[in-house]
């Protein structure tokens, strides 16, 4: 931001995205660029910040996808809108609000329909191969990048690829 700008001004960042000079965030869901997340799921990077390794998304999953068992390595909260994730836990339908903890492992989280979901994550989420070794350990800051076009991710399940 400026120097010239007072707190309450703000600025168009991006498409869909206004900010202010003391940190305010709004972000339209309606204008806001999907990035490819693989195996059927898309995201759109709501915020990412590198202080404190804090991300937002929202996520859709088309009917039939999923995403690679994973730990989280800091706590993850979502909010479900549409749909219903279907995942170790349980079923968490519309309305449903869900916390994980530190170091959280989930082997399945699918879905039947299309579904969609806020999700926020403190800290990083490690992606398993099928093997059991690492595939990917995504942060703030890749999701950033992710958001940049600067990498590209695949954190779906392999039965997904074999769907197409």
């Amino acid at each position: 931001m400026s120097k010239g700008l007072k707190s309450h001004d703000t600025v168009q960042t991006k498409v869909g995205r206004l900010e202010s000079a003391a940190g305010d965030i709004l972000v339209d869901t309606t204008k806001t660029e999907w990035v490819d997340g693989g195996g059927g799921s898309k995201f759109q990077i709501l915020r990412t910040c590198s202080k404190t390794g804090t991300w937002v998304l929202y996520v859709n999953m088309q009917p039939g996808a999923g995403f690679q068992a994973h730990r989280h390595e800091g706590t993850g909260e979502f909010f479900i809108t549409k749909g219903e994730l279907i995942y170790d836990v349980g079923r968490a339908g519309v309305g449903t609000y869900g916390f994980e903890p530190v170091f959280a492992e989930h082997f399945s989280a699918r879905c039947e329909v299309e579904t969609e979901f806020l999700n926020i994550g403190h800290g990083s989420v490690t992606y398993y191969k099928e093997d059991g070794s690492i595939d990917y350990v995504l942060n703030a800051m890749d999701f950033m990048q992710l958001g940049e076009h600067e990498i590209e991710v695949d954190v779906g399940t392999k039965e997904w690829e074999r769907k197409e």
